[in-house]
């Protein structure tokens, strides 16, 4: 089984910039943990994949491929597209992110907000 490298980024509403963190520079995890204690910095887990493009894939990212654009998400145990243009609260669809093919991210959630909107 292959180990996937832990990582994580946050966006700072603050300073609208994105902070990101790994497992081998420990030596910021202080001063990371605690800045993203803070509710004004959401926390977002790598998924352990790569775009077409070589690209890491966190969560809130918005990927797309020639078939329709997801919003990354954890759910249920799983990373997942959440299909933006069929997606209400009512009926979610989800695809497992390793499911959908060739994809590409085109932005996230906090720097592209306009993307969520099909």
């Amino acid at each position: 089984m292959e180990k996937r490298e832990i990582k994580f980024r946050a966006w700072d509403k603050k300073i609208s910039d994105m902070l990101y963190w790994d497992s081998k520079s420990q030596k910021f995890s202080n001063i990371f943990w605690n800045m993203v204690k803070d509710e004004n910095m959401p926390l977002m887990q790598y998924t352990g994949l790569k775009d077409k493009n070589g690209t890491e894939i966190y969560e809130g990212d918005i990927v797309q491929n020639t078939a329709a654009k997801w919003e990354v998400i954890f759910n249920k145990g799983c990373f997942c597209g959440r299909h933006l243009r069929f997606y209400t609260l009512e009926d979610e669809t989800h695809l497992a992110l390793r499911a959908i093919l060739n994809i590409e991210i085109i932005g996230n959630i906090y720097e592209n907000p306009e993307l969520l909107k099909s």
